[in-house]
C-alpha cells in the first residue's frame, strides 16, 4: 500500500482498466446518484420562483388593468358630460351639484404593496421602493395636510 492509502501503491492511474472502469461505470452512477438526490430539491425552488414570478405578475396586472380602467372612466365621464356638471338627487328628490372631485387618485395600499413586492423581487430600485414606502406610511397616517 502507498503513502496516500492506494492499495494498488499508486499504479491505479496507469492502469487502464481501473481508469475504464472509473470512466465507464464509476462516474455515471456517481453523476446518477447526486443528480436522484438533487432533483426534488431543484423542483422546489423551480416551483419556488415561478409562483413568486406568477404572484408578481398577477398583481402587477391586475393594479395596470385597475388604473386604466379608473382613467378610461374618468374621461368616458368627461367626454360624456358627466363630469363637473353632474347632478346628485338627494332623498328628497332635490338636484344639488356633484361634489367636486378630491384631486388626484392615490393608489390603494394593495396597490402600493403589490409595487413593492414586484420591484423587491425584480431590479430591486431603491428610489421606487422608497416612494412606495412613503405614499403607504402617508395613508397609514392619515390623509396629506393641504
Amino acid at each position: 500500500m502507498s503513502e496516500d492509502g492506494d492499495p494498488d501503491g499508486g499504479q491505479s492511474h496507469n492502469n487502464p482498466l481501473r481508469r475504464g472502469f472509473d470512466v465507464f461505470v464509476a462516474t455515471p452512477i456517481g453523476v446518477a446518484v447526486s443528480v436522484a438526490e438533487e432533483i426534488p430539491e431543484l423542483l422546489a425552488e423551480s416551483r419556488r420562483r415561478l409562483e413568486l414570478q406568477l404572484g408578481n405578475a398577477l398583481f402587477v396586472g391586475r393594479f395596470v388593468v385597475n388604473r386604466k380602467q379608473r382613467e378610461l372612466a374618468a374621461r368616458l365621464d368627461g367626454l360624456l358630460g358627466n363630469g363637473a356638471q353632474q347632478k346628485v338627487t338627494d332623498a328628497d328628490g332635490a338636484a344639488e351639484p356633484a361634489p367636486a372631485s378630491p384631486g388626484p387618485e392615490r393608489p390603494a395600499p394593495e396597490e402600493l404593496e403589490a409595487v413593492r413586492r414586484y420591484e423587491a423581487s425584480t431590479r430591486n430600485r431603491r428610489t421606487i421602493l422608497n416612494r412606495a414606502g412613503q405614499l403607504l406610511d402617508e395613508q397609514s397616517s392619515g390623509p396629506p395636510a393641504g
